[in-house]
């Protein structure tokens, strides 16, 4: 049995599009679709099913309109943000996310509930909420292929053939990153005297991989990959990758300020294992054209 009045109001919402607090305060990437999540309570048990409305405008012009239905067959009486039927949910689509965007959303615009004193049917009370949206700067991945001279491995060159910012190999990057537009040089092959089948060797390999990326100030990742780990070897959980062969790598994010560098990206070399490496840092400058 139905109260005869509830108290309603939202407490909580927020668009999430990887991450997000219960402020909000997680900003969003222009073009990237997000989860808006309104958290709908009521003072007491019930069996209602009333909807929410979402409305987003830009420049007084709706571009995002949207009924969302109530997933619980009730109004929750408490927060509960472990599981979607907590909330009232859509999906907002990339191209409504951008700068300049304002939302205000509506509960209960069916009029299904009898509301008592001290309710809070419409988010902002007067006016539109306006999102925090940031368009960011292109970002530039360099994938470096590394071949371990004690124990050398092709494989490697099958994750990077035909990469592209689409790949599925770039996806856990596009999920995790703050990213918009995004652009995957594959640079040549890299070799090193270190035996990366012990985990021990792989901070000196880092710091053998490392060198500054001076290309006027772009924002860049590089991202250095080898060959897979030999079959029954233990695999390092926070670098595991998504793919029908994973292969090892590491991410560094070169955060610099300023404009963008256009370059032309070196092909691809294989099998280059005659002759002492070139120091990458030179490979670098090469490909970049300084």
């Amino acid at each position: 049995m139905n109260p005869d009045q509830l108290e309603l109001t939202a407490p909580v919402i927020y668009l999430n599009q990887a991450t997000q607090d219960r402020d909000g305060g997680v900003r969003l990437i222009a073009g990237r679709p997000a989860l808006l999540r309104v958290f709908v309570v009521a003072s007491q048990d019930n069996c209602l099913e009333s909807s929410a409305r979402v409305t987003l405008t830009r420049e007084n012009d709706v571009v995002f309109e949207q009924l969302m239905p109530p997933v619980a067959g009730r109004i929750p009486t408490g927060i509960d943000e472990s599981t979607l039927t907590g909330s009232y949910n859509v999906e907002i689509p990339g191209s409504a996310i951008q700068p300049g965007v304002e939302m205000v959303v509506e509960l209960d615009p069916e009029g299904v509930v009898s509301l008592a004193p001290g309710s809070q049917t419409r988010y902002p009370a007067e006016g539109t909420m306006a999102l925090d949206v940031v368009e960011p700067p292109v970002y530039r991945i360099i994938l470096v292929p590394t071949i371990s001279r004690p124990a050398p491995d092709s494989a490697v060159f099958d994750w990077v053939d035909g990469v592209n910012p689409e790949s599925e190999q770039m996806r856990l990057g596009r999920t995790i990153l703050p990213v918009g537009d995004m652009e995957v040089e594959v640079h040549e092959t890299y070799t090193t005297r270190l035996d990366l089948r012990n985990f021990g060797n792989w901070w000196s390999w880092r710091n053998e991989m490392w060198s500054p990326v001076r290309a006027g100030g772009e924002t860049r990742i590089l991202l250095r990959c080898r060959e897979p780990e030999p079959a029954g070897r233990r695999r390092d959980r926070q670098h595991r990758l998504s793919g029908e062969r994973r292969v090892r790598c590491r991410l560094r994010l070169h955060a610099r300020s300023g404009a963008h560098h256009e370059s032309v990206p070196r092909p691809l070399r294989r099998g280059r294992r005659a002759g002492p490496p070139v120091p990458l840092r030179e490979r670098l400058d090469r490909s970049l054209g300084i």
